[in-house]
C-alpha cells in the first residue's frame, strides 16, 4: 500500500515540478539559476520514479494535445500551401514571383530563365555567359 502511496504521490509531484518548470522557461524575467535548480530537481524526481518503478517517467496528456493542435494546424496549413501551389503550377510560363512582392527572388528569377549564368561545382559560385558579361560590362561603362 505504501508504495503505491508513494508511486502516486510521486507521480503528482513531477507533475507539479514539470509544471513550474514551463511557466520558469516560458517567464523571460526569471534567472537561468533559477530554472537550472527546478530543471535539476525534476530530473531527481524522474530518476526517483524510475528506481520506484523500474520505467522511465511518461508524461500526463496534457502535452499531447498541443501536439496534435500543431498537427492539425499544419495539415491546415499545407491544404492552403497546395491552392498557393496550384496557382503557381499555372503561372509557370513566366515569372514565379512579382518584382514588387520580393525583389531577390525575382531578380533571380530572372538572372536563370535568362541563362545569363552556368551553375559551378562549387557552392555559390556561378560562371557568367558570354553574353551576361557582355551585359556587365556595357553597365559598368
Amino acid at each position: 500500500m505504501t508504495v503505491e502511496r508513494d508511486h502516486a504521490s510521486l507521480d503528482a509531484e513531477i507533475t507539479e515540478q514539470g509544471n513550474l518548470v514551463r511557466q520558469l522557461k516560458a517567464d523571460p524575467n526569471v534567472s537561468q539559476e533559477i530554472k537550472e535548480a527546478a530543471i535539476a530537481k525534476l530530473k531527481q524526481l524522474k530518476a526517483e520514479y524510475k528506481d520506484l518503478t523500474g520505467k522511465d517517467y511518461q508524461s500526463t496528456a496534457s502535452a499531447r494535445p498541443k501536439k496534435e493542435d500543431k498537427q492539425n494546424k499544419s495539415a491546415a496549413g499545407k491544404e492552403t500551401d497546395k491552392a498557393q501551389g496550384d496557382v503557381k503550377k499555372q503561372s509557370k510560363l513566366g515569372m514565379d514571383v512579382k518584382k514588387d512582392e520580393n525583389y531577390s527572388d525575382w531578380y533571380a528569377q530572372v538572372i536563370v530563365k535568362a541563362e545569363m549564368i552556368e551553375y559551378y561545382d562549387v557552392s555559390g559560385c556561378y560562371v557568367l555567359r558570354p553574353w551576361s558579361y557582355a551585359i556587365w560590362e556595357e553597365i559598368q561603362e
